[in-house]
């Protein structure tokens, strides 16, 4: 099967490069922030995009766009901040600028969908993450990792549309508002992918305040209740109060589920030792890292990594 793909990839790839549409590109997808106005430009977008590796190698680079990749066939590595992952069916890469990135494999060959986008300033490019960017479309800053292991029903629906997009965008006639809309449908669904379903519910201010704060600090193994109650501004008491009424749960609780959902991620898409992601999302030592998982996934970590992806 993988051989079939390897041979279509090199006869139905399909390209977008941007040319001279930018007037005509609509400004649903701008963001303002601190008086300055950025425009969101589509640059490029690629369908089942081949590489094969080389005996030079191709050095990792970096440049002030945004990428968004998902590994559709091949097997091999590919290098995100000078580490390496597997660059496998299912792997979704988000790429911000200045991040050095290489997306050709260090072995084998790949073939992969790509979106790239930039939002510019008369004078500067905007200043923050992909995380940052679905963050303003949203309105809340989830937890949302550089690389992710998409399971198979997420996998068909982010290829999905990402192909929607670029039949649009390759037709001989564009129309540009119903090209944003289902990039905005790609950038809702990404941004879904951070998401903790803890609880259905309407966020109030606090809420929002304290997802936020945990989305930034869950790693932080200082962390604590009434740290995080001193830097909101509010009492213990009324923290955990208030979420246990909005999601259910706990301040604590919820931050565990933000760090094992973390560690379930790194475990499907890296080869980082079990030690290390403990290390990383802040817990004291290996066994408190794989107590957690297993109390709040009934697996162990070495289970998940042994199971890999779905698709």
């Amino acid at each position: 099967m993988d051989m079939i793909d390897h041979k279509l990839s090199r006869i139905d790839a399909i390209s977008y490069v941007q040319s001279s549409h930018e007037e005509q590109m609509p400004s649903l997808l701008d963001i303002t922030l601190n008086h300055a106005t950025y425009r969101f430009e589509l640059l490029t977008a690629h369908l089942r995009e081949r590489h094969t590796s080389s005996r030079v190698g191709r050095g990792s680079h970096q440049h002030e766009v945004y990428h968004m990749v998902l590994y559709v066939g091949g097997r091999g590595n590919f290098s995100l901040n000078g580490i390496l992952y597997p660059a496998q069916r299912g792997s979704l890469v988000l790429v911000s600028p200045h991040q050095p990135h290489s997306f050709a494999p260090t072995e084998g060959w790949v073939v992969y969908h790509e979106v790239t986008f930039a939002l510019r300033s008369d004078h500067a490019v905007f200043p923050g993450s992909l995380a940052d960017v679905l963050g303003h479309y949203t309105g809340r800053r989830e937890v949302v990792e550089d690389v992710q292991a998409l399971d198979a029903s997420i996998f068909g629906v982010v290829k999905g549309q990402m192909e929607r997009l670029v039949a649009d965008v390759t037709k001989v006639s564009i129309d540009w508002f119903a090209t944003y809309r289902k990039m905005i449908e790609l950038l809702g669904r990404v941004a879904a992918l951070g998401t903790d379903a803890v609880a259905d519910v309407v966020c109030s201010s606090l809420e929002v305040r304290a997802r936020d704060y945990l989305a930034a600090n869950f790693r932080n193994p200082e962390l604590s209740l009434k740290r995080m109650a001193a830097d909101m501004n509010v009492s213990p008491e009324h923290l955990c109060r208030h979420m246990k009424k909005t999601l259910g749960v706990s301040p604590m609780t919820y931050r565990n589920h933000l760090r094992v959902k973390a560690a379930r991620n790194l475990l499907r898409s890296t080869n980082l030792p079990c030690k290390a992601i403990a290390s990383r999302l802040g817990y004291c030592d290996l066994y408190a890292f794989s107590k957690a998982y297993h109390r709040i996934t009934g697996r162990r970590p070495s289970s998940e990594r042994s199971s890999g992806t779905a698709v």
